[in-house]
């Protein structure tokens, strides 16, 4: 069996490494973007409640109500603490899936070169056997030729 036809295996494997590796990331990088979907749309809610605790106070509020909104707001400001550093978290993830699948990638790359050059080679060493096979048939012919 070729060099090439025996790497063939290696070959297939480190692709489907390398699409798993992406899959991941790809996978990755869409729950980063629901976070930071989600934050955006967390952000916005707590500034329209914001704008509205202003309007209620130029209106007048009592303490009970002002207290209702402080505490809601806490609420709201610890939920986009936690969001962050979901973020940040799924950021590293990202990167680190990244990083994974690059070095996939560059394995899969780099035996398919080998594959790739043995392939050639193969071909080189078939053509020049086919080239010896046809330069000793065309010497024999000229030899039975001369003989007769």
């Amino acid at each position: 069996m070729s060099r090439s036809k025996r790497l063939q295996p290696l070959a297939r494997i480190a692709d489907q490494k390398q699409q798993d590796a992406a899959q991941l990331l790809k996978q990755s990088r869409e729950e980063l973007g629901r976070y930071e979907a989600r934050l955006v749309e967390l952000r916005s809610y707590r500034q329209e409640y914001v704008n509205g605790f202003h309007e209620a106070g130029n209106g007048g509020m009592g303490a009970g109500q002002m207290k209702d909104y402080l505490v809601f707001l806490g609420k709201l400001d610890d939920a986009l603490r936690q969001l962050d550093a979901l973020i940040l978290d799924a950021r590293l993830q990202c990167e680190s899936k990244k990083t994974d699948w690059m070095a996939s990638r560059a394995r899969f790359r780099a035996l398919d070169e080998v594959i790739t050059r043995h392939l050639k080679d193969e071909r080189r060493d078939e053509l020049r056997r086919e080239q010896r096979q046809a330069d000793e048939h065309t010497l024999r012919g000229v030899i039975a030729r001369r003989r007769g």
